[in-house]
């Protein structure tokens, strides 16, 4: 019998250039950094609840620490977002 006790979530992509100042690229970056690992959390949810499973995201220094010179706006912005989401799933989990 196959069960699930845990998902490890580390998507990721990142362009050197400041994307928050071009929509599409910044769309990649929410779509993949973002929407992917929430959309794949909340369909196993329950069957993770369930098997008393675990979801671990791997983020990114980059989600607290700038580096100058480094054009990361919106891949920081992103990978903040999963730290955030993070925390509080586990929060609501118990």
């Amino acid at each position: 019998m196959f069960s699930i006790r845990e998902s490890v979530q580390t998507p990721g992509i990142f362009f050197l250039w400041e994307a928050w100042q071009d929509k599409a690229a910044l769309g990649l970056h929410l779509n993949l950094n973002v929407k992917a690992p929430y959309l794949l959390t909340l369909q196993l949810f329950y069957t993770l609840v369930a098997a008393q499973g675990v979801v671990i995201n791997i983020s990114s220094c980059f989600s607290h620490r700038m580096l100058s010179g480094r054009a990361s706006t919106a891949y920081s912005l992103s990978k903040g977002v999963i730290d955030a989401f993070t925390k509080f799933l586990a929060h609501e989990m118990g």
